[in-house]
């Protein structure tokens, strides 16, 4: 690849938390590079987040290896997200990797969740009061969301570079007492953008990635939903009939390869 290659930079962040690396986002992952041994409009660099507990963490993680970079914009994949590459699925231009071509700073393929049949997002016709939720706005395939779940989704750089979108470090805990927490030493925690919320009593508010969205949805930044683009989810689709399917576009030999070197399980 030339020095001067005039591609767009696109990061792709396997995010496993502390989990393993599903087959689905590794098979995304060498699709992905090996579009760079070809001409074409973009070039992939893939980082992996492992080991590290916590989904916010694991999201800090990944911004920050994304700032240490070159690349315009940054593309989570989750362990347990499959991005749709057959392209009989989503249409016959590029599988999932029509998410690039969608205009928006934050651009989300969504995927569905356990108990629902169809994607799920939130839409809300103020964002900062979060009052009177509605439908997606937009024509087509591509809709104007406020949040949505973040396991497929490219964010422009100036998004992250937005110091009003990181916390601070020191930050007050749900223990009764509260103490004061001090992210400045722990793993993921700078730049401390991704933050999961909490009730006072302890449990969960929001997860991270909505509460990204909607701090991102007040700034003014756009948030763009492709329900053309479905992923499969592993809390949600037949592991069996996930399995077939990625080792059908693999092939069975560059699968195991992949899998062992990983160490995918």
């Amino acid at each position: 690849m030339s020095e001067h290659d005039a591609r767009e930079h696109i990061l792709i962040c396997l995010a496993a938390g502390d989990r393993k690396i599903g087959d689905g986002a590794v098979n995304f992952a060498i699709e992905a590079t090996n579009r760079n041994s070809i001409q074409g409009r973009f070039k992939f660099s893939v980082a992996v987040a492992s080991g590290i507990r916590g989904y916010a963490q694991m999201r800090n993680t990944c911004v920050k290896e994304f700032l240490e970079s070159p690349c315009s914009r940054l593309w989570f994949v989750d362990d347990d997200v499959i991005p749709p590459l057959d392209k009989r699925l989503c249409g016959n231009k590029d599988g999932v990797f029509q998410l690039l071509d969608v205009d928006a700073d934050i651009a989300i393929a969504p995927y569905p969740f356990v108990g629902n049949f169809s994607p799920v997002y939130m839409h809300y016709e103020d964002p900062n009061t979060m009052e009177k939720m509605k439908q997606g706005e937009g024509e087509g395939p591509v809709l104007d969301v406020t949040g949505v779940g973040m396991g497929c989704t490219i964010i422009k750089r100036r998004v992250l570079e937005d110091r009003r979108m990181w916390y601070p470090t020191s930050y007050k805990g749900v223990e009764n007492p509260p103490k004061i927490h001090d992210q400045t030493g722990e793993t993921g925690a700078l730049p401390p953008v991704f933050r999961f919320q909490f009730k006072p009593d302890g449990r969960a508010l929001q997860g991270e990635d909505f509460d990204f969205c909607i701090r991102a949805k007040r700034l003014g930044y756009s948030i763009k939903f492709h329900s053309g683009l479905v992923c499969g989810h592993l809390k949600y689709v037949d592991i069996l009939w996930a399995r077939q399917l990625i080792e059908s576009q693999l092939g069975q030999a560059k699968f195991n390869e992949v899998r062992e070197a990983l160490h995918v399980r």
